[in-house]
């Protein structure tokens, strides 16, 4: 359906009450995005708390690969589906739906895949787990990629309601079935379960919006077609990914369950606070690039000079609550059973520090256009984390996770911010930021 001509015209023409929707969908994002995080997080807390690290082990195991498996069937989809359904929102259902389609047929052979690995790597008494958890993963991705009939619309306020609402609804039926049974086939099913659950919400609520599932068949051209235009964006999109998980894939497969489910208890955390950056650093771009594209070198710089300063307070400020909060609040949250990851603080501070200060640099190198080095030194990190962990994981187990970790943080904040400072365009805020960050985080990990 068409846009009445007088929302066009909204759109057209800035006023006072389209910039102050617009900063309302803003935190709308930011709420949806806090609700998705903080119930992730306390969905992991009740898991660890009361599987215990070996069978939270597990089920973080299959978490960790499932997701990334679904990732693979996106391909993309996230970012060129929003960005043709926006341009054309009178076709955006049967946009979505060529996306959905091709999707569902990437899901095929990445099952079997996926099931030819299990049967080989896993015992047989996880290959149930694994299967439940890879159902919800598949669920939750493709009702991530329905929401784009929201967000195309920019009907924020009721993507928020439903990823809020169904978050809760997660959490109290997930949370609730693992803590009263405290069994990992019953923790299995409640993942599957409320991922199918969110997956029938967010069809039923946008169902105007998108095709019937009847009219979702593609031929293999149109399936083709929608694969050629989201290759553009696949790579970017898995390589980031991979850069938030490559910890966890890799030591899934090198550390026994109990050594995982301690270091996931905590690097679980530092994740969670360090997807926060993005979110918030995004608040700077649209007044970056808008100077940039304007040659406004004065405007860049004095919003690189507020962005590079409170980001560089936020990295030090989360690094030290890591550093002398994690141990304490370790039995605390976690119970008597996770000792083993007092030691591991340290180095989850530095890599916190490190992360979210990379984040500020890497939006104004977004800004200015040098996307290229952003995917530099994602490979360069995810290559030094890879070889650092095949090098001394085997020896060091447990105690050494956090260090690398951290040690994979280091090429990507040293070439954004080398990069960034380079350019004349930057404030000079950045290049005492750097060193500061590098200093600090070493100094953390040598205390």
């Amino acid at each position: 359906m068409h846009q009445p001509l007088s929302e066009q015209a909204t759109d057209a023409v800035p006023t006072p009450s389209t910039v102050e929707a617009r900063n309302t969908d803003k935190l709308l994002m930011v709420a949806a995005t806090a609700a998705r995080l903080a119930v992730g997080l306390l969905t992991f807390i009740i898991l660890a708390r009361y599987l215990g690290p070996g069978r939270f082990g597990v089920i973080a195991s299959a978490i960790a690969y499932t997701t990334f498996a679904a990732v693979l069937t996106d391909f993309g989809f996230a970012i060129s589906t929003l960005r043709l359904a926006a341009a054309d929102p009178a076709r955006s259902p049967a946009i979505i739906g060529d996306s959905i389609a091709a999707k569902a047929a990437l899901a095929i052979p990445v099952t079997i895949v996926g099931a030819i690995v299990a049967v080989i790597v896993l015992p047989p008494e996880h290959w149930p787990v694994f299967a439940l958890v890879h159902v919800g993963a598949l669920a939750n991705s493709f009702g991530e990629l329905l929401l784009i009939a929201a967000r195309a619309r920019r009907r924020f306020g009721l993507e928020a309601k439903l990823v809020i609402s169904s978050s809760v609804m997660m959490l109290l039926l997930f949370g609730g079935i693992t803590a009263m049974t405290r069994d990992l086939g019953w923790a299995a099913a409640g993942f599957a379960l409320t991922r199918v659950l969110y997956l029938i919400l967010i069809r039923l609520a946008l169902r105007d919006w998108v095709e019937p599932v009847r009219a979702m068949g593609r031929s293999v051209t149109q399936l083709r077609a929608a694969l050629l235009t989201s290759r553009g964006f696949a790579f970017d999109q898995i390589l980031t990914v991979l850069l938030g998980q490559i910890d966890l894939l890799l030591f899934a497969a090198m550390l026994n369950a109990h050594e995982f489910g301690i270091y996931q208890a905590g690097a679980r955390l530092a994740q969670v606070c360090v997807s926060f950056a993005p979110v918030l650093s995004a608040v700077y771009l649209p007044a970056l690039s808008a100077a940039a594209i304007k040659l406004d070198d004065n405007g860049f710089r004095a919003g690189s000079k507020r962005l590079s300063t409170e980001f560089a307070i936020l990295s030090l400020a989360g690094g030290g609550t890591f550093l002398f909060l994690g141990p304490i609040a370790t039995p605390l949250i976690y119970g008597p059973g996770y000792g083993g990851l007092a030691p591991l603080w340290p180095g989850l501070a530095a890599f916190v520090m490190l992360r979210f200060g990379a984040s500020s640099f890497g939006i104004q190198l977004a800004a200015l256009g040098h996307v290229r080095t952003r995917v530099i030194s994602s490979i360069v990190s995810i290559g030094l984390l890879a070889l650092c962990t095949f090098m001394f994981l085997p020896y060091y187990q447990l105690s050494i996770t956090a260090l690398l970790l951290a040690a994979g943080a280091v090429p990507s904040i040293c070439i954004l911010g080398v990069m960034l400072a380079r350019d004349p365009r930057s404030s000079v805020a950045v290049r005492w930021t750097l060193p500061i960050l590098t200093v600090a985080a070493f100094a953390v990990i040598v205390s």
